[in-house]
């Protein structure tokens, strides 16, 4: 079943990487009366990894927003990307949904925008780093276990996140990292990094929070 649940999984990242090149961002996410929710994609990732979410959200009345950036980027210049984006937009009582490298930049940006945020979904996040982060050549060395950067966001409050994650991440490593201390923590039935994203109980759990 493990074996089945990985193919799975990286079958889902290279449909992802498709798919996410030809298919822009639908204009209609714009448009709902619920409020703002602010998706944040990881590393290499593509939009449409978080578009069930998305969809999900925009058709319950909620207006989503994929700040544009290069997931590569040092995780302090995505946080200035998207704080431009919040700050052109004047997003007031917004969520942030974010997954793995994403739930790092959300964070910080909890820490900046703490009055004007909700709430924080995190999916999957390496809190205390994973083992890939010593593969400097896909540029992940800033979430590497101890990193000077996840020190300084692990002294950050964690009262408005949510941190959400599968019982078994084939990319977080060791998966103690996964957990958040002081967060609320919600461990599911899901095997793999990418497939929790397109899973009925994350969605069953988000709509609770929101």
């Amino acid at each position: 079943m493990l074996i089945i649940n990985l193919i799975q999984e990286y079958y889902l990242i290279l449909k992802h990487k498709v798919v996410g090149f030809h298919k822009p961002i639908p204009e209609y996410y714009q448009i709902g009366e619920k409020g703002d929710i602010i998706m944040i994609i990881g590393i290499n990732g593509i939009w449409t990894s978080l578009k069930t979410i998305a969809d999900y959200f925009n058709k319950h009345g909620y207006r989503i927003h994929f700040p544009v950036f290069k997931t590569r980027d040092p995780i302090n210049k995505i946080v200035d990307n998207i704080s431009e984006y919040i700050d052109n937009r004047n997003l007031n009582n917004f969520s942030i949904i974010s997954h793995s490298k994403g739930g790092l930049i959300s964070r910080i940006l909890l820490e900046k925008y703490n009055d004007r945020i909700i709430n924080v979904i995190n999916i999957s996040t390496p809190h205390k780093g994973s083992i890939f982060g010593y593969f400097q050549k896909i540029s992940l060395n800033e979430i590497k276990p101890k990193s000077e950067l996840l020190k300084q966001i692990n002294k950050f409050k964690t009262d408005k996140i949510i941190n959400i994650y599968p019982k078994f991440d084939n990319l977080v490593i060791p998966k103690s990292s996964l957990k958040l201390d002081n967060a609320r923590n919600i461990k599911l039935d899901i095997v793999g990094h990418t497939r929790i994203l397109e899973s009925k109980e994350l969605l069953k759990e988000i709509d609770k929070i929101l």
